[in-house]
C-alpha cells in the first residue's frame, strides 16, 4: 500500500496511503563520479565552473557546453536567471545528465520573464514602466499574462487590455495593456512598493530541449530542484515528438504561471518521453495543461509512449487539464501504455473565489483534472490510484476512446466548484476492461432540476468493467443521481433509492457500503483523512501489490489509510509486558501516560508515565500464561484524550502462539 507524501510543496504533510519514498534517480551514482559543474549569479563563464567558488554565471554559457554522460550542472539556490535553459546533451541508461541545485536557500530560479521597473503614474493609478518590453501577447500560441508577486509571497495573474490613450478601460487592479514596447500596470499605489515585483513574460519556453528530428533526440536527463516561472508558452518543452524518445525525470520543482489561463498552447510541463517520472513537483497555475502528454505527430504513425509515472505532485489552480492531459490525433496508431497516476493532489478549490471563466482568455475555462483520450489510438494498461482529487471545475477524471485495461484504485474525488456542471465526477467512455475498487466519490452539487450533471460515475458508449465493487458513493444533495449508465441497468441516473434494485441489477458493488456520508476529518479545511467511525474504514478490498500493508481488518476506500491517534504495541516477556507506541496527534505539553491493566476487570492497577520521547514502558510483576488487558491513556488533566487497547498473555519461554491480540478500537 502507497504511502502519499506530499512534499516540501505541501508543508511535508502526509497525504496518503501510505508508500514510496522518491526513488533515487537513475545514474545518480555514477553521476556523481563524474565532472560537476556551478553556476552562480556572480560567478565568471570563464573560469572552470568546476567548483563553487570557480562557477559560471550565465546560462547562455553553459547552452554552449557539451556535457557527458553522469555529468551533473547545479545552480545556486537564492539565485535567479531570466534566460532559456537549452539542453542539448544526453546521458545514457546507467549515466543520466542532471540539472539541478546547490548551497542553501530557495530553489534557482530560472524565469521566462523580465521585471518591469521604473514606474511613472501616467493616469490616475496607471503607472507605466521605464523597463523596454516586447509584447507578452506575441501571437495566438505564445501569449504571456503579467504576473504580480504579491508581498506575502503569492503571484496574483494580471488581466490584458486593449491598449487605449485614455486608459479608460483600465479600471481593475492588476489590468494591464501595452503600446510602443511600453508596459502599463493599474495599481493603487506605485508597483515598485505595492508588489514586490511585476513579471512580463519575454520567452517561449524556460527549459527547451532541441526539435527531433532536426537534432538528435534527447535522452536520459534529470530536472531537479528548480524554480520554473513565467513563461509564454511552456515551463519544460522536450521539444516536438516527431521520433520515439526516453529517459526523462523532472522531479522536486516548482514549475508555475505559464501563458494566459485557457491559452491554446500553455504547458507547465510538454514531455512524451518514454521511461519518464514526474515526481514531487508542485506544478500550477499552467494555461492550458499542468503536464501535456500529447502525441499529435503524423511523421511516427508508429509512435510509442510507455513507461511513464506520475506521482506525488501537487497540482493546482488549472484552466484547461489542471494535471496530466494524455491524448493523440484520431487515427495516427500511436500507443500509449503503463502509464501511472498515482499518489497525486489535484486541488482547485482555489479558484472557488471567483468565477470559473473570469479572466479567461478562452471561451471557456474549465479544468478537468485529470484527461486521458486515445482518439482510436492504441491506449492500454493505465493505473490511476491514491489520488485525492478535489474542486474540480469540470470533470476530475475523464477517460474515453477505445481504451483498455484501466486500474483505478484507492482515489479520494470530492467535490466541484458550484458553478461546475459536469456529467459526473468521473467519466468513462468507450473504455473497456476496467477495474474500479476502493474509490471513495463524494459530491457536493445541488440538484437544480434536471439531473443532467453532477453524478458520483457516469459510463458511456461501450464502456465494461471487469470489477467495480468496494466503492463508496456519497451526494449531499440526495436528488443528485449516484451513478448512470448510456446503455448499462438503471440508465442514466441511479438514486439512492434505487440503489440496492441497481446493485442487484447491474451486478455491481456487491461489496461496497451503502451510499452515505464518509465522515472526512475537516475537507473544507484540505483535511480527507478518514474520522474515526467512518464508513470507509475497513471496507476495501485486498488488490496484491497496491495495498499489502494495509491497518486494520481491512483496507480502507479512499486514499489515505486511516491512521489512529493512538496505537500502543506490546511484546510478552517473563512476567512482564513491554509496551510501546505510536502518536499521530499533538498532546498537551501537561499531557501524562496511564497504563490501566488486568486479568480481571474488578482489579485494574494502574501506571504513570510522563510523556517522554521514549513512548515505552515496562509492566512487571505479572502472572505468566494470564491474558492481561492494557489499556494506555493519554490523560490531559482528568479526560482521556486518546487511548489504545491489546491483549498480552506474559510468557517464561520462547513459543509460537498468539500472545498478543490487538483491539481494534478505531
Amino acid at each position: 500500500m502507497l504511502v502519499l507524501v506530499l512534499l516540501s510543496a505541501l508543508g511535508g504533510s502526509e497525504l496518503g496511503r501510505p508508500v514510496t519514498a522518491i526513488p533515487a534517480l537513475a545514474g545518480l551514482d555514477a553521476a556523481r563520479a563524474a565532472t560537476i559543474y556551478y553556476v552562480s549569479n556572480d560567478g565568471d563563464d570563464d573560469d572552470s565552473g568546476m567548483t563553487p567558488g570557480t562557477a559560471w554565471q550565465t546560462i547562455e554559457h553553459v547552452n554552449g557546453q557539451t556535457f557527458e554522460p553522469g555529468d551533473s550542472i547545479l545552480f545556486r539556490r537564492g539565485d535567479t536567471w531570466r534566460e532559456t535553459l537549452r539542453i542539448s546533451s544526453s546521458g545514457t541508461p546507467s549515466s543520466w545528465i542532471t540539472f539541478g541545485a546547490y548551497g542553501e536557500g530557495g530553489k534557482p530560479r530560472l524565469l521566462g520573464s523580465e521585471q518591469a521597473v521604473g514606474w511613472t503614474e501616467v493616469a490616475p493609478n496607471v503607472w507605466r514602466s521605464s523597463t523596454s518590453l516586447n509584447d507578452p501577447y506575441l501571437d495566438y500560441d505564445s501569449n504571456g499574462e503579467v504576473y504580480f508577486e504579491e508581498w506575502d509571497g503569492t503571484t496574483s495573474w494580471g488581466d490584458q487590455q486593449a491598449y487605449r490613450d485614455s486608459f479608460s478601460n483600465m479600471i481593475e487592479e492588476y489590468d494591464w495593456s501595452w503600446n510602443a514596447n511600453t508596459i502599463y500596470v493599474r495599481a493603487p499605489s506605485n508597483p515598485a512598493s505595492r508588489y514586490a515585483a511585476v513579471e512580463v513574460p519575454q520567452r517561449d519556453s524556460v527549459v527547451r530541449f532541441p526539435e527531433a528530428p532536426y537534432h538528435d533526440p534527447v535522452e536520459y536527463v534529470t530536472i531537479d530542484n528548480l524554480e520554473i516561472m513565467y513563461a509564454m508558452r511552456h515551463g519544460i518543452y522536450p521539444g516536438y515528438n516527431e521520433v520515439e524518445v526516453e529517459g526523462l525525470r523532472i522531479t522536486n520543482n516548482h514549475i508555475g504561471f505559464i501563458g494566459v489561463k485557457g491559452g491554446r498552447s500553455a504547458y507547465c510541463i510538454a514531455a512524451w518521453h518514454s521511461d519518464m517520472l514526474i515526481q514531487g513537483n508542485r506544478i500550477h497555475d499552467c494555461g492550458r495543461r499542468g503536464v501535456s502528454l500529447n502525441t499529435y505527430t503524423t511523421n511516427t504513425p508508429d509512435l510509442t509512449v510507455s513507461d511513464v509515472t506520475i506521482d506525488s505532485n501537487h497540482f493546482y489552480n488549472g484552466f484547461h487539464t489542471t494535471s496530466v492531459d494524455v491524448s493523440s490525433l484520431p487515427g495516427l496508431g500511436h500507443t500509449v501504455t503503463n502509464f501511472t497516476f498515482s499518489n497525486n493532489l489535484v486541488d482547485d478549490t482555489g479558484r472557488w473565489g471567483s468565477g470559473i471563466h473570469d479572466g479567461c482568455f478562452a471561451s471557456s475555462c474549465t479544468s478537468n483534472s485529470l484527461y486521458v483520450q486515445s482518439n482510436g489510438n492504441h491506449y492500454f494498461d493505465f493505473y490511476i490510484y491514491n489520488n485525492v482529487i478535489v474542486g474540480s471545475t469540470s470533470r476530475a477524471i475523464l477517460l474515453r476512446g477505445d481504451m483498455d485495461a484501466f486500474h483505478i484504485y484507492h482515489n479520494t474525488i470530492y467535490s466541484s466548484h458550484p458553478d461546475a456542471q459536469p456529467y459526473g465526477l468521473m467519466i468513462l467512455k468507450d473504455v473497456t476492461n476496467v477495474d474500479m475498487r476502493n474509490n471513495l466519490f463524494h459530491g457536493t452539487l445541488l440538484d437544480i432540476g434536471n439531473n443532467n450533471y453532477g453524478r458520483c460515475v457516469l459510463d458511456e458508449g461501450a464502456t465494461s468493467f471487469s470489477d467495480r465493487d468496494y466503492n463508496l458513493y456519497h451526494q449531499e444533495d440526495l436528488g443528485q443521481p449516484l451513478t448512470g449508465s448510456e446503455h448499462g441497468f438503471g440508465g442514466w441516473n441511479v438514486f439512492i433509492d434505487d440503489w440496492d434494485w441497481w446493485r442487484a441489477g447491474s451486478g455491481f458493488e456487491s461489496h461496497s457500503p451503502n451510499p452515505q456520508d464518509p465522515l472526512l476529518v475537516y475537507p473544507e479545511d484540505g483535511d480527507f483523512n478518514l474520522q474515526l467511525g467512518s464508513p470507509a474504514i475497513d471496507a476495501g478490498a485486498l488488490i496484491p501489490g497496491f495495498n499489502d500493508d494495509y491497518r486494520g481488518l481491512a483496507p480502507d476506500l479512499g486514499a489515505l489509510e486511516f491512521t489512529p491517534s493512538l496505537m500502543l504495541h506490546a511484546a510478552p516477556a517473563d512476567q512482564a509486558i513491554r509496551l510501546r507506541w505510536d502518536v499521530n496527534a499533538t498532546l498537551p505539553a501537561t499531557a501524562i501516560w496511564r497504563i490501566d491493566y488486568y486479568t480481571q476487570p474488578t482489579n485494574i492497577l494502574t501506571a504513570t508515565e510522563p510523556l517522554s520521547t521514549t513512548r515505552s514502558h515496562t509492566l512487571t510483576g505479572l502472572t505468566n500464561y494470564e491474558w492481561y488487558t492494557v489499556t494506555l491513556h493519554a490523560m490531559a488533566g482528568p479526560t482521556s484524550a486518546m487511548s489504545d487497547t491489546v491483549h498480552v498473555m506474559p510468557t517464561d519461554i520462547a513459543v509460537y502462539l498468539p500472545l498478543i491480540e490487538h483491539r481494534d478500537t478505531r
